[in-house]
Parts: C-alpha cells; sequence; structure tokens
C-alpha cells in the first residue's frame, strides 16, 4: 500500500495551494511599471502572431499530407 504523502493526489494537491499562493501574493504585491513601448512595438507583436499562423498552416498541410500518403498505402496494399 502507498503511504498518502507519496501519493499523487497529495502532490497535486499540495503543488495546487502552493501556485495558489504564489499566484495572490504576485497580484497582492503589485507595482505600478513605469515604461514606453513605441508604436512599433504593437507592429512586431501582430508580425509575430501572423508568422506563427502561416507556419501553423504550413505544418498542418504538411501533416495532413502524410496522412494522405500513409492512407493511400494502406489502401493499396489491401
Amino acid at each position: 500500500m502507498e503511504s498518502p504523502i507519496h501519493s499523487k493526489r497529495y502532490f497535486n494537491d499540495k503543488m495546487l495551494g502552493i501556485l495558489i499562493i504564489v499566484v495572490a501574493a504576485t497580484l497582492a504585491l503589485v507595482s505600478p511599471a513605469y515604461g514606453y513601448t513605441d508604436p512599433g512595438s504593437g507592429l512586431l507583436l501582430w508580425q509575430m502572431v501572423g508568422a506563427a499562423f502561416v507556419g501553423s498552416l504550413f505544418y498542418l498541410r504538411r501533416a495532413f499530407g502524410w496522412l494522405k500518403i500513409r492512407r493511400k498505402k494502406r489502401a493499396d496494399e489491401s
């Protein structure tokens, strides 16, 4: 029989409690951030989002092509 201290449930509950304490402390100790972002920063963010979207489309196209070829090979073997 497994000890309650070493069980996964005990570990998950303990980690959740620690996470809640850390998040609460982070939100309670907020200080103002005096910073400046120029207009180019927003454009850079949009560029990264667009590049990630287009890159994921290329990846999905390749993955679906691989599945299509694999399915065709199985159909030919049968």
